[in-house]
């Protein structure tokens, strides 16, 4: 949904943040980490590096996206 979303990252494999969100890039406005490391797409800056299995992650997103998978290796 729009606004502020807590999304889970179960893919087998750790994976870059930048390739895992690339699908949703014009849509997301920041991710943050449990440590609050930051994926800012606008400024081109990844904080996070790569996202890790079993971890949760805060994505804000200024509109609704469907079928939302982080797994697109």
């Amino acid at each position: 949904d729009e606004g502020w979303n807590l999304v889970g990252f179960s893919c087998t494999n750790e994976l870059s943040a930048v390739l895992s969100f690339s699908p949703y890039i014009d849509d997301i406005i920041i991710v943050k980490d449990y440590l609050g490391n930051a994926y800012l797409p606008d400024w081109d800056f990844n904080g996070i590096g790569n996202l890790e299995r079993g971890f949760g992650y805060q994505i804000k997103i200024s509109d609704s996206i469907e079928d939302f998978n982080l797994c697109n290796e």
